[in-house]
């Protein structure tokens, strides 16, 4: 028995190792890349509350609809980039996730990447798992920058991709846009695609100032941008990240992430907000009027529901059995089988239609949702 020839071609992590290694002699780690400072007392409490609220089951394959608009959000005030949340984001298990999936979405064996060296050391095995070739351009101190006659070099009718990993580890190097600007005139010439690493984007020293690539004349449909939470808010534990693409090239990179992790963590990326009902309470755990005593009194219109489905039970008159699939508000199937039903129109989503159990009408009122102001991410 044996492992794969691609698993057997990697090494233990040096990063990993080097943090064992430092637990086990008390020695300072340099190895590994988590802030020295603790994430805000907001952040913290913004999970919390999230977790409180039940916000603990799967949310849709590539991210909560509210977290992706506050990604685009972002992007447009920081960058001045227009982004759909709808077609061009999907949310991963932190930025590592991201580029793996990204890589095996829109490469193929055969393939070739330049990657730049000294890099994070996923991205050879990412590549290898992917079936595509590493070619490696060297950045040079003390400037840390590329011969560029070495990176034309390495770009052969072969390159599918090249990654871009600014503010770079371990260097700490900023690209410059002219250094953008040579990279983006051969991805164009070479039809390659342009995989970023950003995660360090809002760490930068000395007067440097982070720029996407994708926002370079001719690089915003060949770019897939990564980013993530861990770095700028301290919770790399935390595992949020996150892929940007145009839907040519996001198609790929939702379907590998849909059966590489199903979905990212939901937690502090979405919140309830409780709606006041007439004779009730704020926040009530269930629908129905509060009573003077305490008790709850049933809601009139599950009672109507009742008395009005009870002889339609079981087998109908002359119709065989009803089916009937209620999917959550404005929903859309994934599953292939009940996207069929959905098309047949037994499967609905409808926000008026009363649940068939408590837990579905409180799973129905959830549906305003929110990014907490404490992540950064609202348009000011």
């Amino acid at each position: 028995m044996r492992a794969s020839a691609k698993a057997s071609s990697f090494t233990e992590s040096v990063i990993r190792e080097m943090t064992r290694l430092a637990n086990l002699h008390g020695a300072i780690n340099l190895g590994q890349g988590f802030p020295d400072f603790t994430a805000s007392q907001e952040v913290k409490d913004a999970a919390a509350a999230a977790i409180a609220a039940d916000h603990n089951q799967y949310p849709i394959t590539w991210g909560v609809p509210a977290f992706r608009e506050a990604i685009a959000a972002k992007y447009a005030r920081d960058y001045g980039m227009t982004i759909d949340p709808e077609t061009e984001i999907c949310v991963t298990c932190g930025s590592t996730e991201a580029m793996v999936a990204s890589m095996l979405g829109v490469l193929d064996p055969g393939d070739e990447v330049v990657i730049f060296e000294p890099h994070y050391e996923n991205y050879g095995p990412d590549a290898i798992l992917a079936g595509a070739s590493p070619r490696y351009v060297a950045l040079r101190p003390p400037d840390w920058t590329f011969d560029e006659a070495e990176l034309r070099a390495a770009f052969t009718d072969r390159t599918r991709a090249v990654i871009v990993n600014t503010p770079n580890n371990p260097t700490g190097k900023v690209f410059s846009v002219d250094e953008l600007s040579i990279i983006a005139d051969l991805c164009v010439r070479h039809d390659a695609i342009a995989i970023t690493d950003e995660i360090y984007e809002h760490i930068t020293y000395d007067g440097c100032r982070h720029v996407p690539i994708a926002t370079i004349p001719g690089m915003r449909d060949r770019t897939i941008t990564i980013s993530a939470l861990s770095k700028t808010y301290s919770v790399t534990g935390w595992r949020v990240g996150w892929a940007i693409a145009t839907p040519a090239l996001m198609g790929g990179i939702r379907a590998v992430h849909d059966f590489l992790t199903v979905c990212g963590i939901r937690r502090a990326s979405r919140r309830h907000r409780p709606r006041a009902r007439p004779g009730g309470v704020r926040g009530a755990p269930s629908s129905g009027r509060l009573l003077r005593d305490g008790r709850r009194r049933a809601p009139r219109h599950g009672r109507r529901r009742r008395r009005r489905e009870a002889p339609h039970r079981g087998r109908r008159r002359g119709r065989g059995p009803r089916l009937l699939v209620l999917l959550p508000p404005r929903a859309r199937a994934i599953d292939p089988a009940l996207r069929v039903l959905q098309e047949a129109g037994h499967a609905r989503g409808r926000r008026r239609a009363p649940p068939a159990s408590p837990a579905l009408m409180r799973a129905r009122r959830r549906v305003a949702i929110e990014v907490s102001d404490v992540l950064g991410f609202r348009s000011r």
